[in-house]
């Protein structure tokens, strides 16, 4: 799993370009590792991905949410991945 360990520091790198190029990989990732692997090693880091300092790899991110529902179900998605986006949302001051 060592493609894991490479995205899972990519996805964190200093430059936003490269951040941005790997948010728009996972969901690939995520169809190839299945779905407890996305969950334990990779959803996290997505997530914050969402809540990057850079809007390019903010909206890579909001976009690409979509191929991971897909990837994954509907059932799945509102199940668990609705839920942590409504509590990480919840908790954000915001841009007020």
């Amino acid at each position: 799993h060592s493609l894991l360990h490479t995205i899972q520091n990519l996805i964190m790198d200093n430059h936003w370009r490269i951040r941005q190029s790997v948010v728009e990989q996972v969901p690939k990732s995520a169809r190839l590792f299945g779905v407890e692997m996305f969950r334990s090693k990779l959803e996290t880091l997505y997530l914050a991905s969402l809540h990057d300092s850079v809007h390019s790899v903010r909206h890579a991110a909001t976009l690409h949410l979509k191929e991971i529902a897909d990837c994954f179900g509907s059932h799945w998605t509102i199940e668990h991945l609705l839920p942590k986006l409504t509590e990480q949302y919840s908790q954000s001051a915001g841009y007020a």
